[in-house]
Parts: structure tokens; sequence; C-alpha cells
């Protein structure tokens, strides 16, 4: 399993503290998740995304990544391999255009379901495959529903989760082994919206910070990273996200479909 990390905020700031030097950093939790590392953060309008091999607290690679994402939009995550081999190419997050995607969990039996998760993706998708995870399998299905709606250029927050909703009900339709569910906690993000889901027993919390006019900045994180924080946990079966104009939004899970809570 995998520690994911999400920042998105009205202004660029820096996230050194929360990737580096908390109690629960990514770099004090890549000791327990040692099989890579992937920063991910726009800037200027363009993403820079980095990856390493090495375990985070390890690689000065990785302390240098994280110094120098300060955006008003950052993905990172560290991992810890439950399917495919080691490398680069099935570190998190993965990418397509502006979209980064980054997974805790797994999908049961994967090594049985490959075939039918690889047969599921777009054709236009499938070329683009590079490793041997179940994540970037999940992640050309949900490019797939995204391009379904006519939202993979520029998608909105609601198509962001619709079409994780969408991804979560097409996994769970495989036969996972008895007794043993999928677990499908996805991060999402394009640079303005931002959008994650929970779907089993990994979890999900946020911290949404207050600002003069509104919200000032959203933390998604596998876990509290820090005290300095108030955290609350995304139930099972929930979507979270900010939109462009930084609005929080909530839905539950419906089938395949993202229901607005609230």
């Amino acid at each position: 399993m995998c520690r994911l990390f999400g920042f998105r905020a009205t202004t660029p700031a820096s996230v050194t503290r929360l990737l580096l030097e908390s109690d629960r950093s990514l770099l004090a939790l890549s000791r327990e998740h040692q099989h890579g590392w992937g920063v991910g953060s726009f800037r200027e309008g363009d993403v820079v995304l980095k990856k390493g091999a090495s375990p985070a607290y390890a690689d000065p690679e990785f302390t240098r990544a994280a110094r120098e994402a300060f955006s008003n939009c950052v993905l990172a995550h560290v991992r810890r391999r439950s399917a495919g081999e080691l490398g680069v190419e099935n570190n998190h997050p993965f990418r397509y255009g502006r979209l980064l995607f980054a997974h805790n969990g797994t999908v049961r039996g994967y090594d049985r379901l490959r075939p039918q998760l690889e047969a599921a993706i777009k054709p236009r998708f499938a070329r683009l495959l590079e490793g041997t995870t179940d994540s970037e399998r999940c992640f050309l299905l949900f490019l797939g529903h995204l391009d379904d709606m006519g939202a993979l250029d520029a998608p909105r927050l609601d198509d962001l989760a619709t079409a994780l909703a969408r991804t979560v009900s097409q996994v769970r339709a495989l036969p996972a082994p008895k007794g043993e569910p999928h677990l499908l906690t996805f991060l999402v993000t394009d640079g303005n919206s931002c959008a994650g889901v929970r779907a089993g027993d990994k979890e999900l919390w946020v911290s949404p910070a207050a600002g003069d006019a509104g919200l000032s900045h959203l933390l998604v994180a596998s876990e509290p990273l820090s005290q300095q924080e108030e955290w609350q946990q995304v139930p099972d079966e929930q979507l979270v996200g900010v939109d462009a104009a930084m609005s929080l939004r909530r839905w539950e899970l419906s089938g395949a479909s993202a229901r607005p809570m609230g």
C-alpha cells in the first residue's frame, strides 16, 4: 500500500513542512513505504513531475523535489508495492497532459484480473501503458470515462468526481477474492480542480483552511500528517474535492455515479 498527499490553494505556497518536516511527513512515512516516490506540481501553467525508484528518505532528489514544489497545487506519493515491480514507471503520480493521478490500495486478485482490466481500457489509452501496476490501469480506465464525457482536456470538478465514481464501479465489477474487496482510494487533479474518493478501508483525510474570502487551501492525505492542522476523515463511499474557485464539495458513491451531498 502507499501514502498520498494533495494540496490545492488560492496562491502558491511551500509544502516542505508536510512533505519533509512534520512527524508524519511523506519523508517519515517513506521508511514504511520504501518502493519509490513521486512529486507533481503546477507552475506557470506547466506540470512538473519528478519520480525516483529509491526510498524517499534515502534519496536527496525527493528532498529537492519537495522543496521545489512551490505551487498552488501539488500531488505527491510514496509507494509500498502491492502489485507491479519496482521501478520509476510504476511510481505515482501517473500523468496524462495536465492530469495527475495517485492510488492507495490494490485491485485484489490483480494477477488473475489483469487481462480483464486491460481489455476494458480504450485502445487510445492502452497504448500509453508503461508499467505493470493495477494503479496505472485504473488511471487509464479513468481517462476513458473522462473521454466519454467529452471532458478529457478541460474537466470540471463534477467531471472528475463522476469519472472517479465510474472507475470505482467498473473495477468493483471484477470478481475479487471472497472477503477481500478491492481497495480503491484515488486522488486526481488537473491543477485547477482536485478530487479524491475513498472506496474501501484505505483512509482518506482532508484539512480545509478558511481564508478571508472563503477556503484558502485544502490538504488531502492518507492520514493526518501533522498536529498543526485539523483533519477530518472522509467516510467510506464518499468523494471530496475543490473546484477552480476553491469551493469545497462532497458526494456519495451511488453505483457508477457521484451523488452531491448537501
